[in-house]
């Protein structure tokens, strides 16, 4: 499985949905393995929204960071296989977009923390960026992200919502896609295993739509696999892992 970089292409250019499906028709698909992101990917259909909630890490827990990823690490949304999404990669495994929010830790907190839109489908590459400040993202807020793939008029719209503070930014782009997989993520540099077990993101809320409308968590009702974060990015030591909870709309993404 090829990494993803979503979070390092983030730092680099610095750039609630009615669940009527049960999570119980899901069905359990094989564990992915990663060098950068851990979190719950959903396949097996076509998905034109995905979205999730958390709340950005205080500065205290940017701090932990900073001793296991110090260069960087975020959370994040995607439509289309989130690999895929990252700067300059081709369509080799089909479109993808993914909205994301890093940050850069250091000993002293959060550093600037940062919402960026990123593509592969043609005409954009790099970071879609959002207008200069739509947003303010501050430690310790809840922050909404969704993606959206409007297909009358084949537009993907990602949308930020800053839920402490009421504000809201949204980029678009304009090419025909069929994203093939949903997914929300933990993204991070290079990671070392920290001395304790602990939670480094809570999503709550998670949700995704498929092209004909059927809605669910990110359990279902569609083929669900766990990503896991290994120091090579194929089977070994879990270095980060998720754990469902909340019939699959909550996840925690745990260091270890």
């Amino acid at each position: 499985m090829r990494t993803t970089r979503w979070c390092v292409a983030v730092l680099t250019v610095i750039g609630t949905v009615l669940l009527t499906a049960s999570s119980a028709l899901a069905s359990t698909g094989p564990v992915q393995y990663s060098k950068d992101i851990s979190g719950y990917q959903a396949t097996g259909r076509w998905f034109r929204y995905v979205s999730t909630t958390f709340t950005l890490p205080t500065n205290s827990q940017c701090q932990r960071m900073a001793t296991i990823s110090p260069a960087g690490f975020g959370a994040a949304v995607t439509l289309g296989p989130a690999e895929e999404s990252n700067l300059g990669v081709a369509l080799s495994a089909g479109p993808a977009s993914t909205l994301g929010v890093s940050m850069v830790p250091s000993a002293t907190g959060c550093g600037l923390i940062s919402p960026s839109f990123a593509s592969n489908l043609p005409g954009y590459s790099g970071a879609q960026q959002f207008p200069a400040g739509a947003i303010t993202l501050s430690p310790a807020n809840a922050v909404r992200i969704e993606l959206y793939y409007r297909q009358a008029d084949q537009l993907t719209i990602a949308t930020i919502d800053n839920l402490t503070t009421g504000k809201q930014a949204q980029a678009s782009l304009q090419d025909p896609a069929v994203y093939m997989v949903a997914s929300a993520t933990g993204g991070f540099g290079t990671v070392t295993a920290p001395p304790g077990s602990f939670r480094v993101w809570g999503f709550t809320n998670s949700a995704a739509t498929t092209y004909t409308g059927t809605r669910g968590t990110m359990t279902g009702p569609w083929t669900t696999s766990p990503i896991v974060l290994t120091a090579t990015g194929t089977q070994g030591r879990a270095l980060v892992s998720p754990f469902l909870w909340g019939g699959g709309a909550g996840f925690g993404v745990w260091a270890r």
